[in-house]
């Protein structure tokens, strides 16, 4: 069996579950937007199992899990102090028996948080022999000011994720001096060397295989610092061939966080160099899979299947 952990409104989820019910796969979804109620959840020293549609799923027959965007526990009727007590203890119930299923993981949340970690990412980027900026995660204006002193541009963009509010994200901006960072902080930001690039690549990696996309994020100007912050379907999209000094790289850094999934962000310089820029274990890809026709959903589901 097959367990989808996400929610019914993901748009990733129908070309995979498409997929696997041409394959005649076994697959449930366990949709959070769901739990804890009306899903019940029972387990103890014989396994888990979950109560769910009128389906008994019992954990241990369960051979593949596809962690996809899963939502936090939804709890309603209470004051928002008990609310968010008993959200985590509705996640603690479930993130502990989804964590003793013995399964194919892609991926597992444990690793998944481990691969968020922007500034050990370009670290290990690095030591695999990649191209990577030049970068400092501060906020402490004095230092961030002399390393901007130190490139002719830089920019900043946060640690973490840049989704803010669901109006508001912070994307990557270009900093041509060190003005702005006076008001850095409190918290820290990630300061970067600015590549002049010509065009964005997005690499995904399945398993062992490897998608790569060239972007021509070059073409507007929204998106000519950070893709996201334009209109994506606007722009061109070509697949493309990576070297292979890069792509065995990129796949030895996936199994170093042991990532079965991920997304990963490359840039392409003046002199035709990839730069690294950071990976994501759950990152999107149904818009590749449109505008550029690379077969993501089906190695998805042929690895799900393995």
């Amino acid at each position: 069996m097959i367990l989808v952990v996400s929610h019914a409104g993901d748009g990733h989820l129908p070309a995979v579950t498409a997929k696997l019910d041409e394959a005649g796969a076994d697959w449930v979804l366990l949709d959070t937007d769901l739990y804890p109620e009306p899903i019940r959840i029972d387990d103890g020293p014989a396994g888990c199992c979950l109560r769910m549609d009128g389906r008994e799923i019992r954990l241990r027959d369960v051979r593949a899990v596809w962690w996809r965007r899963p939502r936090p526990p939804v709890i309603t009727g209470r004051s928002p102090e008990v609310t968010r007590w008993a959200q985590r203890q509705a996640f603690a119930a479930l993130d502990s028996a989804l964590g003793a299923v013995s399964a194919l993981w892609v991926n597992h949340p444990r690793h998944n948080r481990q691969a968020e970690d922007k500034p050990a990412n370009l670290r290990r980027a690095a030591a695999l022999g990649l191209d990577v900026p030049d970068w400092r995660v501060t906020n402490d204006p004095v230092v961030a000011a002399a390393f901007a002193a130190g490139h002719e541009t830089i920019i900043v963009k946060p640690v973490e994720a840049a989704y803010v509010t669901p109006t508001r994200s912070l994307w990557t901006r270009r900093l041509g001096d060190s003005g702005p960072l006076d008001h850095i902080g409190p918290e820290p930001y990630l300061l970067q060397q600015f590549i002049d690039k010509t065009e964005d690549v997005r690499v995904t990696v399945v398993g062992t295989t490897v998608f790569a996309v060239a972007i021509d994020s070059q073409a507007t100007t929204e998106t000519s610092v950070d893709m996201r912050a334009g209109d994506l379907a606007a722009l061109d999209h070509q697949p493309i061939e990576l070297p292979p000094r890069v792509a065995s790289a990129l796949l030895l850094l996936c199994a170093d966080l042991q990532l079965q999934f991920a997304a990963i962000d490359l840039v392409r310089d003046q002199d035709g160099a990839l730069w690294f820029l950071e990976v994501n274990p759950n990152g999107q890809w149904a818009w590749l899979e449109q505008l550029a026709d690379v077969p993501i959903a089906g190695a998805l589901t042929r690895l799900l299947m393995t």
